[in-house]
């Protein structure tokens, strides 16, 4: 008979080979673990990162409709509001659904028109935002060149071949301009001037003078003979005159060819819409009384947005 080895095993005593593998295993559940963890995280963050562009973007899909509402509810209140007084109307703070809208109103007919204005209100626009004498009549001529018909250059103007040697990819346009931002293409119009001055300009009303009663104090200072102190002057009371529904004042220059005192029939409508602490859009638009349709028939001309 063979002798049969046998081993026997203490009591509370685990070899060490089943520790080894326990040892490896809780090691690969702790990483596992930890990978779930940081997928479970991303998932969650990603998913909140959504979560936040759908609300903004809903906020801002909002607060645009708001703002044009804004717009409509604006042209309407205008409808029975051409009473003459050539007033730049701010309406109360509308509520639209959980957005605040407010609107304002303003007459074209305050601003400079590039296309039709003589040189003398586009030459005092310029001047009057700090651009010096010299320089004031370079900037006129070109902008004249620029919207005329023909390749004549004026004095101080540029025509087709000071653009070529300025290196640029273009020449004077020798037709109207379409927008005020075109003023841009003008040679050598500097971005910080172009800003002073474009809210003083406008292609809507086609008419060479303007109307004091809208007029913003730059573009009254445009108007030849008047000084600082007239301007500040004829402001006060003009507003005087609108607040007591009084008729408006004389102007100071009688008998100037740079004024009149009739309204449209174009005028800018903006809209600024705000969802507090989400979102905020802003709408500009241009609109024309179609008086062959009646005074209180609007047709919107130029719409641009802008969310900020």
């Amino acid at each position: 008979m063979g002798l049969e080895k046998t081993t026997s095993i203490a009591p509370g005593f685990r070899p060490m080979w089943n520790i080894h593998e326990t040892g490896v295993a809780l090691i690969a559940v702790l990483w596992i673990l930890a990978i779930l963890t940081i997928v479970v995280t991303g998932i969650a963050a990603q998913t909140r990162t959504e979560q936040r562009l759908a609300r903004n973007l809903l906020a801002s899909e909002q607060a645009y409709h708001a703002a044009e509402g804004g717009i409509y509810y604006a042209i309407h209140q205008l409808s029975g509001d051409q009473g003459g007084s050539g007033k730049k109307l701010v309406l109360s703070t509308l509520r639209v659904g959980g957005a605040l809208v407010t609107t304002e109103v303003t007459d074209e007919r305050g601003k400079i028109d590039l296309n039709t204005a003589p040189d003398e209100l586009i030459r005092g626009l310029i001047q009057a935002a700090g651009v010096e004498l010299d320089e004031a009549s370079r900037l006129t001529d070109a902008i004249l060149d620029w919207r005329d018909g023909d390749s004549l250059r004026r004095l101080h103007g540029a025509e087709d071949a000071d653009y070529r040697l300025a290196g640029l990819n273009y020449e004077a346009k020798d037709a109207e301009f379409d927008s005020v931002d075109e003023l841009q293409r003008v040679l050598d119009m500097p971005p910080e001037g172009f800003e002073l001055v474009r809210g003083g300009f406008t292609i809507q009303t086609h008419a060479p003078d303007i109307n004091p009663m809208v007029a913003a104090p730059l573009v009254l200072a445009a108007i030849p003979g008047m000084t600082e102190e007239l301007v500040s002057e004829y402001i006060e009371a003009r507003e005087a005159s609108r607040a007591e529904g009084l008729p408006a004042p004389a102007f100071p220059l009688g008998g100037s060819p740079y004024i009149t005192f009739e309204n449209g029939p174009a005028y800018r409508v903006d809209a600024r819409a705000e969802i507090p602490s989400r979102a905020v859009a802003r709408i500009c638009s241009v609109v024309v009384a179609d008086r062959r349709r009646g005074p209180a028939d609007f047709s919107i001309i130029a719409w641009s947005s802008s969310p900020y």
